[in-house]
């Protein structure tokens, strides 16, 4: 047996503890109100657990022009002197997190630099920070 293979054996067990803990768990509850769930990844969740949730929401990842909005929203109390909707189209496909986290790394590093307006170049580190961290995760 490979290593590699003996890896995937030891995530797939992990996989059922975790899926069969969630089942008992939603199973046993009995309390007043309702239970929240998020995941960004629900191609993993297994179909058990999906067949025990009552509502789904299903949230988009962001168009160009969502993008802006969010850039536009993000920056709002902090001078920027760089071009919104190029690099919305650079964030096209990302979650509004992401896009949130971008624009906070950002500020963060012009006021670091003790800058009174975000640049070009901040925005630029922090959005090869992100697509570096989406590959990594994906």
């Amino acid at each position: 047996m490979s290593l590699m293979h003996s890896l995937k054996d030891v995530e797939y067990d992990q996989l059922q503890r975790v899926v069969n803990s969630m089942l008992i768990m939603l199973e046993k509850y009995i309390g007043k109100g309702f239970i929240v769930t998020a995941t960004n990844r629900e191609s993993t969740l297994h179909e058990a657990l999906w067949r025990r949730l009552n509502d789904v929401l299903l949230f988009d990842r962001s168009t160009v022009s969502k993008s802006r909005s969010m850039l536009k929203l993000r920056t709002k109390n902090f001078k920027n002197v760089f071009e919104i909707t190029e690099k919305a189209e650079k964030m096209k496909g990302f979650s509004f997190t992401e896009i949130e986290r971008v624009c906070a790394q950002a500020i963060k590093l012009a006021i670091l630099d003790r800058k009174r307006a975000m640049r070009e170049e901040e925005i630029d580190v922090t959005l090869t920070d992100e697509m570096r961290r989406r590959k990594v995760q994906r």
